[in-house]
């Protein structure tokens, strides 16, 4: 197996375990801490994005992302008294990807990224 196969699961365990414990939280009263649990999957693909694209794509996109986390703590705070606060968090979020795709059309970018398929995880290219 290689490295980039062991990053693979990794992320995608990054993603599928915390989602998972936050939905099973919303059945229950919840605990303390559980919107970092929220927030995780997207830190992780924020980080990717910085990563893995170009950085006048990866960083408007990770912006964008972080921005949306925001929104989601807001939220699982305290859903009426952040409101105003997380719409915030996620016009910045729409205006960050606006600005990614913009550049992106601007520049000529070909988004292709790996799509790890999570069933196999063997990697394949996504138009």
């Amino acid at each position: 197996m290689t490295q980039g196969m062991d990053r693979s699961r990794l992320f995608m365990l990054a993603f599928i375990v915390p989602a998972v414990v936050y939905w099973l939280s919303l059945f229950s009263g919840g605990f303390e801490g559980d919107w970092a649990v929220k927030a995780l999957p997207m830190w992780v693909a924020a980080a990717i994005l910085w990563r893995d694209l170009p950085l006048r794509f990866g960083a408007p996109m990770a912006l964008g992302f972080l921005a949306a986390s925001a929104g989601d703590i807001f939220l699982a705070l305290d859903r009426d008294a952040f409101l105003r606060q997380a719409l915030l968090c996620f016009l910045v979020t729409q205006l960050a990807y606006s600005v990614a795709f913009a550049r992106a059309q601007r520049t000529g970018l070909r988004l292709v990224y790996p799509v790890v398929n999570p069933v196999t995880f063997s990697e394949s290219e996504s138009a």
